[in-house]
């Protein structure tokens, strides 16, 4: 009898290729792999238990989509989205929010463009603003024109307000706004069990002094925030590239996680 050649073999054959794709899939999504990995972080700190404002958010579904800032992308959502995100900017001489990332993209679009849209397009979706200049001087007079915006528009309890200046939060909860603390950026796996223990206990620092209604942070963030805050509601962001074998059984599990309420993609 003939023996077929190692190489010749389609099954062996077959091994070897998806052995050499799921390796070439690790490398181009470093980041998604190790997340899936088990983490051991420092035991040294028990979790946190800060107290959180408990405010309503109505929300369809998990999977919203990220960066809705021009009219034409706002037109290209269907009625079955469950929500979207925007990054504002609040002009406090014009009493009007701009809708742009940053500095590089600077736009005359307003938020009240954005929602004029989304109320001829009789959308149901919840809406994330991401305030990228919430401050002190600022805060009270946004919040009038959120307070405004929210009622015109139809948006009680679809409403997430979010910044990095979480003490400027405090006005939106009180307000009947769902709050979002968005965390500084730090990469956990790059980090010492000192470097962990000491960001944890200064962002539970702040929690305990600031009650928001949950916390946002980039998706490998979210393994030890909810590790250390696991009564925190976590919003957060993610790739989905559909032609990946990673990708899609991240995505499932990060979207199959009970703390993490939203995910963003593009």
């Amino acid at each position: 009898m003939k023996t077929k050649s190692f190489f010749t073999n389609k099954y062996i054959i077959g091994i070897l290729l998806v052995l050499i794709i799921i390796s070439v899939d690790i490398l181009l999504h470093p980041g998604m792999s190790r997340v899936m990995l088990p983490k051991t972080f420092t035991s040294d700190l028990p979790a946190q238990f800060p107290t959180f404002c408990d405010q309503p958010l109505k929300i369809s579904g998990k999977r919203w989509v990220k960066a809705v800032n021009h009219i034409e992308k706002l037109n290209a959502l269907d009625s079955s989205t469950s929500g979207f995100e925007m990054d504002i900017y609040f002009d406090e001489d014009l009493q009007k929010f701009f809708v742009y990332h940053d500095s590089s993209e600077l736009s005359q679009i307003t938020l009240q463009d954005i929602l004029n849209a989304y109320q001829k397009k009789e959308l149901k979706a919840s809406v994330w603003l991401d305030f990228k200049n919430l401050s002190h001087n600022n805060q009270h007079s946004a919040l009038t024109l959120l307070e405004k915006f929210r009622d015109k528009y139809h948006l009680q309890h679809k409403m997430i307000i979010e910044s990095s200046q979480i003490k400027c939060l405090n006005i939106f909860c009180e307000a009947g706004f769902f709050t979002s603390y968005y965390i500084s950026f730090f990469n956990p796996y790059q980090m010492d069990e000192a470097e962990i223990r000491k960001t944890m206990l200064e962002v539970s620092g702040l929690l305990k002094q600031n009650p928001v209604s949950a916390i946002s942070g980039y998706y490998f963030q979210i393994p030890l925030l909810s590790y250390y805050f696991p009564q925190a509601q976590l919003l957060t962001w993610a790739e989905a590239d559909w032609f990946s074998l990673i990708s899609p059984v991240f995505n499932s599990g990060l979207l199959a996680q009970e703390q993490v309420k939203i995910v963003l993609y593009d």
